[in-house]
């Protein structure tokens, strides 16, 4: 089993700072300013993450090994070895095929094509139904919306039988 080729991710600023307990007051020079931007920085790694995550997964899922392991079912040995649901590995194989297929999802996931990052939920929703031509328009929504939002206008394009946002959503 190989992983799929590192993606550059940058952790320089992250590395610097170990957490502190919860009672401990910060120290001199640390403003709740500093703790943010640490967030965010999380975040965003995270976000870097998922793309090479979500690309083993899919090859992972495909490759179907947890009988050469011992396991009859995903779920079993995602919750064994990975601490994790069965759930959580189709999730992330699901994202894997849709990167692999929809050029330009993984730029939009991690904000790399210079907009908001749209995140890990709104990459899968939108990975199920969108085609490399309507993939635009759905990451454009999905900037503008919060993931319920993105849920119901995703429910009304494939009750319309569209591929593309309904007329009408907020773009």
């Amino acid at each position: 089993f190989v992983l799929p080729a590192a993606e550059t991710i940058r952790l320089d600023r992250v590395a610097r700072t170990a957490p502190r307990p919860k009672n401990e007051p910060l120290p001199l020079g640390r403003s709740p300013l500093s703790e943010d931007a640490l967030a965010l920085d999380l975040w965003a790694a995270l976000d870097r993450l998922c793309v090479p995550l979500a690309r083993a997964a899919a090859a992972f899922v495909r490759r179907e090994p947890w009988f050469t392991f011992g396991f009859a079912r995903l779920q079993d040995h995602a919750r064994e070895r990975f601490g994790r649901s069965g759930r959580w590995v189709k999730d992330l194989a699901s994202l894997g095929r849709a990167l692999d297929s929809l050029p330009g999802l993984a730029d939009a996931l991690t904000g790399d094509d210079g907009g908001r990052p749209i995140g890990r939920v709104a990459a899968i929703l939108i990975g199920r139904v969108a085609s490399a031509p309507s993939l635009p328009a759905w990451i454009a929504l999905a900037r503008t919306l919060p993931v319920r939002g993105l849920r119901e206008a995703i429910r009304r394009a494939r009750a319309a039988g569209s591929e593309w946002p309904c007329p009408g959503e907020a773009p």
